[in-house]
């Protein structure tokens, strides 16, 4: 095909092993050859009756190269070289398009005559042979770069252990000491320059801040094991160069990473893609999404700093509010606590009052919704620089305003969960139903009453019930366990789990299109891992408790594994064994520092 580089043809993927992998495919004798050569058949059957029209066989001629034509069309290429027909530029460019997307269209028709399309049931035996050939040599590949890896981080590991064992030395001691002393000397020295007190203070808060930071661990990012395993990261960027190279192939990832947490790499491409994905209908289609979002937020900014009369986005009107919720949160929440440095949270303040600029739009779980985003998006801190916050901005006005399901869907979940606990596992559900008025416990003045029952309405009537008369006592709407998750949903979990399990729950909303049934079903498990914590509650304190204290206890495994079952129609009561870390006596004491949900 014409218009591609002889290096691109030669390394598809960018990544050596890789592209050694896929030169090995095409060595002579290899059954890539056998399968493409009934392809090509196939599609020369399909390309006879074009080729009797002039014009069109040009433009055929020009995309399918001169081995093509030579082997099946050869007099056809003997006259378009004597006689080409005449045509304009401008009608090339149109009628090469036209002929591409026909050729695509016939391409695969002729792999599906030969049984060469992979998601088909029936293959032939030349296709079985070759992906069963091309499987080998990938895994091959993929076993020799991660042996290479493995002896790269043990001569690392190596290095490491000489040079402490040098710094450990006696004479790295006694020279130390000796550059001690002569500090001191030279402090007490009244000769001493300017120079060298400089020198010697910068010295002395180098040592500090080593100090704090291995004391404090202060603005160190916490690393998980699950996201940092360097065999798993390979893996994914693997999986991140095969979905650059096929984009249609992303459907069928997705589906095969349901229920597993996604490697770093892989997490950036496809959380940017669903990002992308959903802005996607709204503009012409073949258009650069990433650059049109990126200049028209841009610009807007730009303009609105004008209209607010700021010095910059990043210090909106309300940034004195969006820094002390800021604050508030990551000393609170036990997901963000893990990530409590300055780094961190001056990104979000900065991406938060970038918003508020774009749109005006700031409410406090926005810092909630921004935290998976910031380590989802933390590589692109060093290749974005300054832009870093304004993409974290970006992502997250996509996020409120074309992923996120809508408020009243919110209220519309919670219900469904309550009729699914009520169908399936009756006795949870009375249980929490019956304790729920008992003990009672909040200032009406937190909720905001008015906009919970217009909400809960519009819920009714998407479930296609007849609407409720309002109560006359906020206590009995707002006591009800629909409340809770209404919270944890709102949220999107992150209040509620920890940092991993956040992650993991994310991920398949990612996967899924942020579908309002993952919702739905992540709010069932966790209940139901927590359903004997529940039931050993007896009053409306005491479950409060439960649904803001416990989910974060939860283990990240047991998650998943309840996650799967529940997929699999395993029994309610059930999937509460998946639990692993039971009650051994009744968790109910009443907290007065626990956060009431809002």
């Amino acid at each position: 095909m014409t218009g591609r580089s002889k290096d691109t043809r030669a390394k598809p993927y960018s990544s050596n092993w890789m592209d050694s992998c896929y030169q090995e495919t095409l060595l002579p004798g290899a059954p890539w050859h056998t399968l493409s050569s009934e392809i090509c058949e196939a599609l020369a059957d399909y390309l006879h009756r074009q080729m009797t029209q002039p014009q069109r066989a040009f433009i055929l001629a020009r995309i399918l190269g001169d081995a093509f034509m030579v082997r099946y069309f050869p007099d056809t290429l003997a006259e378009m070289t004597s006689n080409p027909p005449d045509i304009s530029a401008e009608e090339q460019k149109k009628l090469t398009m036209e002929a591409s997307t026909w050729l695509k269209a016939q391409l695969l028709k002729a792999a599906k005559k030969v049984g060469a399309v992979a998601d088909d049931e029936l293959i032939s035996e030349d296709m079985k042979t070759f992906r069963t050939h091309t499987s080998d040599i990938f895994y091959s590949g993929l076993e020799r770069e991660l042996y290479h890896q493995e002896q790269q981080t043990i001569d690392e590991m190596k290095q490491e252990a000489i040079q402490r064992k040098n710094r450990a030395s006696p004479e790295a001691l006694r020279q130390s000491a000796l550059g001690t002393v002569s500090a001191t000397r030279q402090a007490a020295s009244p000769a001493m320059s300017v120079t060298r007190s400089s020198s010697a203070s910068t010295i002395r808060s180098v040592k500090t801040d080593r100090l704090k930071e291995i004391m404090y661990n202060l603005d160190v990012v916490p690393q998980h094991p699950a996201m940092t395993s360097k065999s798993i990261d390979l893996i994914a960027e693997s999986v991140v160069k095969l979905l650059e190279r096929s984009p249609g192939r992303f459907k069928v990832v997705a589906k095969r990473l349901h229920g597993r947490l996604l490697p770093r790499s892989l997490r950036t491409y496809i959380w940017t893609e669903c990002l992308y994905q959903s802005e996607k209908d709204r503009l012409v289609r073949g258009a650069n999404v990433e650059r049109i979002l990126r200049e028209r937020f841009g610009k807007t900014v730009a303009r609105n700093v004008g209209e607010l009369r700021i010095k910059r986005a990043t210090q909106s009107p309300i940034h004195r509010i969006i820094e002390n919720s800021t604050l508030e949160l990551y000393g609170t929440v036990p997901a963000l606590a893990t990530y409590r440095n300055q780094s961190m949270m001056k990104d979000a303040v900065k991406a938060l009052n970038i918003l508020y600029t774009y749109d005006r739009t700031y409410e406090p779980y926005l810092i909630l919704w921004l935290f998976p985003l910031q380590l989802a998006f933390s590589s692109n801190a060093v290749t974005s620089g300054a832009e870093y916050v304004y993409e974290l901005a970006m992502y997250l006005d996509i996020l409120n305003s074309s992923l996120f399901t809508q408020w009243s869907n919110v209220h519309a979940v919670s219900d469904m969960v309550i009729h699914l606990l009520l169908i399936n596992d009756k006795e949870f559900h009375d249980h929490l139903m019956s304790i729920c008025q008992l003990n009672v416990q909040f200032k009406t003045k937190d909720f905001l009453l008015e906009q919970v029952q217009k909400e809960r309405q519009e819920a009714l009537k998407m479930l296609k019930k007849p609407p409720e008369q309002e109560s006359s006592d906020p206590q009995q709407l707002l006591a009800d366990p629909r409340m809770y998750i209404r919270k944890w949903i709102g949220e999107g979990f992150v209040s509620v789990l920890d940092t991993t399990s956040v992650m993991f729950v994310w991920d398949q909303l990612f996967l899924q299109g942020w579908d309002s049934t993952v919702l739905q079903d992540f709010t069932l498990v966790i209940m139901l891992l927590l359903r004997d914590r529940f039931l050993v509650c007896n009053d409306h304190m005491s479950m409060r408790q439960v649904f803001l204290d416990e989910p974060c206890k939860l283990l990240l495994m047991d998650i998943q594994t309840a996650w799967l079952k529940l997929h699999q129609n395993v029994s309610y009561p059930d999937l509460a064994a998946c639990n692993r870390v039971r009650p051994t006596a009744s968790p109910l004491q009443t907290s007065v520092t626990t956060p009431l949900p809002s």
